[in-house]
């Protein structure tokens, strides 16, 4: 795969000389990122040429504000990065990756705790089916037992008739 650009050095050519992307030159990067890897975002596919180019070219400050918490907690952090480098492109160990603080400022984030995060959502997610589930089950005993409790009482009744005739 070639030597490959690292993130955080300022570009494709991994040049740190670089300047950093102006606001508008961050939104059409996004868009044309978004648009050479739909297929890869939305539906888990395989990187196309044109995508991995994107990923090489994109700047790290241009992309890095978008990772929340919230789309962490949705996105595979290690899918992402295999992706990443599978086009070429050093993700370096302990990468921190920026979301917008609330007083504005750039607050960093480790991937590693942004993955465990989304962990802990899915398992989160996953208890609170399992709870249901748990309680649907609950449910159908009481019904169960309720049912029963009305089969023997109808059945005392029958045998109390049948015993007066």
């Amino acid at each position: 795969m070639g030597s490959g650009s690292e993130l955080g050095e300022g570009g494709p050519g991994g040049s740190a000389q670089q300047a950093l992307s102006t606001p508008a030159e961050c939104k059409k990067e996004r868009q044309l990122g978004f648009k050479a890897c739909s297929r890869t975002i939305i539906y888990g596919w395989r990187p196309s040429g044109r995508c991995c180019g994107r990923i090489r070219a994109t700047h790290p400050e241009c992309v890095c504000p978008l990772i929340t918490p919230k789309v962490a907690s949705v996105i595979n952090v290690d899918r992402a990065i295999k992706i990443i480098e599978g086009c070429g492109r050093k993700v370096p160990h302990q990468f921190k990756c920026g979301i917008s603080a609330p007083k504005n400022s750039l607050e960093l984030l480790d991937l590693g705790h942004v993955q465990e995060r989304g962990l802990r959502h899915q398992f989160r997610r996953e208890i609170v089916l399992k709870q249901g589930e748990i309680q649907d089950l609950q449910a159908r005993v009481l019904t169960a037992e309720a049912d029963e409790r009305q089969r023997r009482s109808l059945a005392g009744v029958y045998l109390e008739m049948e015993e007066e005739t």
